[in-house]
């Protein structure tokens, strides 16, 4: 899915485990509960609010300039 418009999408509680989502448009998506262990989000257009609540492991990568949740249920 990389490169995909997901702007907006309600992906709360979604298994993204090991998803490649480098350069996906992510503005505005609802990622509460989202399990993003292992994603690749580089180049994604999302920020670390949005990635409050989700689930990330030492392998998520994640956007430059973008932080990890402090906390990862």
């Amino acid at each position: 899915m990389t490169q995909a418009d997901l702007s907006g999408a309600d992906l709360s509680d979604a298994e993204l485990r090991d998803a490649r989502l480098a350069g996906a448009e992510l503005t505005g998506a609802d990622l509460t509960g989202a399990d993003l262990s292992g994603a690749d989000l580089t180049g994604a257009r999302v920020d670390s609010e949005q990635l409050k609540g989700t689930r990330t492991d030492s392998r998520t990568r994640l956007p430059a300039g973008v932080a990890a949740p402090v906390s990862t249920p």
